[in-house]
C-alpha cells in the first residue's frame, strides 16, 4: 500500500482538475491517496472516489492574505492601528526582497507558522503548479520519499517567478510539464534543473469521454455552420476573441453559431460584448456543464481561441471525438495538433481565427458532399 498526498486549488471545472481525476485511475482503494485543497470546493469534488480522502488546508485566506498586499496599504493600515513595530518589520521584510529580489524571505517567515505534515508519504504532488503557495508548502512542510512539482500552464505566459521556483523547485525529485513544448520553454528558464524537468502526457479517460458524448443531450444545431468551444470564461481563453471572430464569420456571410461550455469570472463581461456586437441569438453560453462532450460530438467546428495554454484538455477531448479543430498557436496545442491533417493553427487576432474557420469550414462542407 502506498501513502500518496496531491495538493490543488479546489476541483473547480478546469483542465487540472480533469487531470487529476484521471489521475486517480493509476490508483486503487489498496493505496492511501489524500487530496489535500485550498479551497474545498468546486463541481468536480463529487468526482472523486469516495476512497480519496479529501482535506481542506486550513485559514488558507488568512496566509493568503498575507503573502499577497500592497506593501505601501499595510504599512499606512498598521500605523493607523498604532502597531509601530510591525509597520518597521514590514518596511525592513520590503527592502530585503526589494534588494534580494527573492520572495522566498516572505514565504519562509510566513510558513513558520504554518504546520508541517509529519506523515512520511511515498510520493507529494505539488499538482496544480506553477502556484508558489503549493510548491512551498510541498517542498519545505511535507515528508515524501518522492515529491513531484506539476507544471499545467505555459510558464511564458503567466506571472512566473523564475528566481522562486529555480530555488524552490530543486528541492523536488521530478518537474512534470504536460507538454513538450512547455517543457523545453521551462528548461530555457531553469537550465540547472533541466536533468529533473521532464514532459509528461495529461492523462485522459479516452473511453469515458467516448460514453459520455453518446449520452442524450438537447439538440443545439439551428444554423449551417456550429461551433463550440469548452473553457472558464477567464481572458486567458479568449471568450472575447471567440466574439469578435464570430462577428466577422457573420459579416462574411457565414449562417454560423457559437456555443460556449463554461463559466467564470469573465461571464458578466462577456455578456456585456454579445449585447454590443448584437449577438444574442448567435453566441450562446450554456455555462458548466457536467458532460460536455454530448455538446461538442454536435459540432462541425471545435474552437479554441485561447490566449496561452499547457496542454489544452478541451483540444484533447476534441481530438477523441474526431472533431474538426481550430486553435490559437499556443504551446500546448502546437504539441497537439502540428501533424493533424484536420486541425488548424491560427494566430491570435480575430482575423486570423476566423480565416481558419473559414477553412475548416470549406473542408467539412466537401467532406459533407462527398458522402451525399
Amino acid at each position: 500500500m502506498k501513502k500518496i498526498l496531491y495538493l490543488l486549488i479546489s476541483m473547480n471545472l478546469g483542465g487540472t482538475e480533469k487531470a487529476f481525476i484521471s489521475e486517480m485511475k493509476r490508483y486503487s482503494e489498496k493505496d492511501e491517496v489524500t487530496v489535500l485543497l485550498l479551497k474545498k470546493e468546486g463541481e468536480l469534488l463529487k468526482e472523486i472516489p469516495d476512497w480519496v480522502t479529501v482535506k481542506e488546508f486550513p485559514f488558507f485566506d488568512y496566509y493568503h492574505h498575507n503573502l499577497v498586499y500592497h506593501p505601501k496599504e499595510r504599512l499606512i493600515e498598521s500605523l493607523r492601528k498604532g502597531h509601530l513595530i510591525r509597520a518597521i518589520d514590514l518596511v525592513q521584510l520590503h527592502i530585503r526582497m526589494k534588494v534580494t529580489g527573492d520572495r522566498r524571505i516572505q514565504y519562509k517567515r510566513l510558513f513558520e507558522s504554518i504546520p508541517e505534515d509529519k506523515t512520511l508519504y511515498d510520493e507529494v504532488h505539488a499538482f496544480a503548479g506553477p502556484m508558489n503557495f503549493i510548491s512551498y508548502y510541498t517542498a519545505f512542510r511535507t515528508s515524501g520519499k518522492r515529491k513531484v512539482q506539476w507544471i499545467h500552464f505555459d510558464v511564458n505566459e503567466i506571472g512566473f517567478d523564475k528566481e522562486f521556483a529555480r530555488n524552490v523547485y530543486k528541492h523536488f525529485n521530478q518537474v512534470s510539464v504536460v507538454s513538450s513544448t512547455g517543457a523545453d520553454v521551462l528548461k530555457s528558464k531553469l537550465p540547472a534543473l533541466k536533468m529533473n524537468i521532464k514532459s509528461v502526457q495529461t492523462p485522459i479517460d479516452k473511453e469515458d469521454v467516448r460514453e459520455r458524448s453518446l449520452r442524450q443531450a438537447p439538440q443545439i444545431k439551428k444554423r449551417k455552420t456550429t461551433i463550440i468551444t469548452t473553457g472558464r470564461m477567464e481572458q486567458e481563453k479568449g471568450p472575447d476573441l471567440a466574439l469578435q471572430t464570430l462577428n466577422k464569420l457573420l459579416k462574411q456571410g457565414i449562417d454560423a453559431e457559437w456555443y460556449w461550455i463554461g463559466g467564470g469570472k469573465w461571464s458578466e463581461e462577456i455578456e456585456r460584448l454579445r449585447e454590443k456586437y448584437n449577438l444574442n441569438d448567435r453566441f450562446h453560453i450554456l455555462g458548466v456543464l457536467e458532460n460536455p462532450y454530448s455538446y461538442m460530438i454536435q459540432a462541425d467546428v471545435y474552437v479554441q481561441p485561447s490566449r496561452h495554454e499547457g496542454f489544452c484538455l478541451t483540444i484533447a477531448e476534441a481530438k477523441i471525438l474526431n472533431l474538426t479543430i481550430v486553435s490559437t498557436h499556443t504551446a500546448g496545442a502546437i504539441d497537439q495538433l502540428k501533424d493533424d491533417q484536420s486541425a488548424w493553427l491560427t494566430g491570435f487576432a480575430p482575423d486570423e481565427l476566423a480565416q481558419g474557420i473559414l477553412e475548416a469550414i470549406k473542408i467539412k462542407q466537401a467532406e459533407y458532399s462527398m458522402v451525399e
